[in-house]
């Protein structure tokens, strides 16, 4: 018979190898070892032991289905380049907050850690694991059937690295919204303003003894 752990969350049990990637996982990720490469298979792997709409079953099924992907932040951009139109029309101004704030992907992902009885990341760990998935993320074009309605673009604003949606609207203009943010202590860009900064070539974060840095191609 195989070697089962009955680790449960809702219907998923995590059989010996998967327990045994986790830890694999969790020690490089808490020792600050990691770069996007491990964070794309290290959420592909959480994303099973999480439940479904929570930040983590959603941004591991977004970051590896990209512009296949239809789950709710894929309903989330959808319903925001609605209310950006019809505030468009209106004449009204109006504010998309993002759809996971930073607490709550802290959170969820710890749980799913404590769960395994692993401990949880730092704030600082935390704050590299979504600047790698805001990376990874970087150039998925958003999608309706056939039609492109934009696309998201590493950004940087103030003190925060911003997964930015920028979707063309009615009036033929470019709307720029966060999608998800953490906070910026990998990479400083002279003359930045109180606008998002966007990067729209290529984007890259690796791993340099211990600490992340980002490439921009």
């Amino acid at each position: 018979m195989p070697n089962i752990l009955t680790i449960k969350k809702g219907s998923v049990t995590t059989d010996t190898k998967e327990l045994q990637l986790l830890k694999s996982f969790h020690h490089k990720i808490e020792q600050n070892a990691f770069d996007e490469k491990d964070i794309y298979s290290f959420f592909n792997l959480i994303k099973k032991l999480a439940k479904k709409d929570t930040p983590t079953f959603e941004l591991g099924d977004f970051i590896v289905q990209r512009e296949r992907y239809r789950g709710s932040i894929h309903t989330y951009l959808l319903d925001a380049k609605a209310k950006l139109d019809k505030s468009a029309k209106e004449k009204t101004v109006l504010a998309i907050d993002p759809i996971y704030s930073f607490d709550e992907i802290v959170h969820n992902v710890n749980d799913i850690m404590m769960l395994h009885k692993l401990s949880g990341f730092k704030e600082e760990v935390i704050c590299g694991i979504v600047l790698c998935i805001i990376s990874l993320l970087h150039g998925v074009k958003l999608l309706n059937k056939k039609e492109q309605l934009g696309h998201l673009v590493f950004s940087i604003q103030n003190d925060q690295v911003i997964l930015s949606g920028v979707i063309r609207g009615k009036n033929k203009l470019d709307i720029i919204f966060p999608v998800i943010a953490t906070k910026n202590i990998f990479c400083q860009i002279a003359n930045q303003t109180n606008e998002p900064t966007l990067f729209n070539d290529g984007v890259k974060v690796k791993n340099v003894h211990n600490k992340l840095i980002v490439n921009f191609n």
